[in-house]
């Protein structure tokens, strides 16, 4: 879990959100799974790169602490929680 001001987009991209999202997002928030956002340590913050729809819908909606998969090591000031380190298994044909 990190800090909403602590998660920054690596690019100005902001997309147009659709209508379609936007119920996968509330569906998923009714379920208490909310989508988490895939971010790399970066100097003191946190890079988000791949879900910019998520990212500013969070935004959008004044959320102050967000589920991240981090890929790297989650600290400093704006890691709020985290899980046990776990490494993806590798693909296999």
């Amino acid at each position: 879990m990190i800090k909403v001001e602590g998660i920054k987009p690596f690019s100005d991209f902001k997309p147009k959100i659709s209508d379609g999202f936007r119920s996968y997002f509330e569906n998923l928030k009714k379920q208490d799974i909310p989508p988490q956002l895939h971010v790399y340590p970066k100097d003191d913050v946190f890079i988000m790169s791949d879900d910019y729809n998520a990212y500013y819908l969070y935004l959008e909606k004044n959320y102050s602490k967000i589920i991240c998969l981090v890929l790297g090591e989650a600290v400093g000031e704006f890691v709020l929680e985290k899980s046990e380190p776990f490494q993806m298994p590798v693909p296999t044909s």
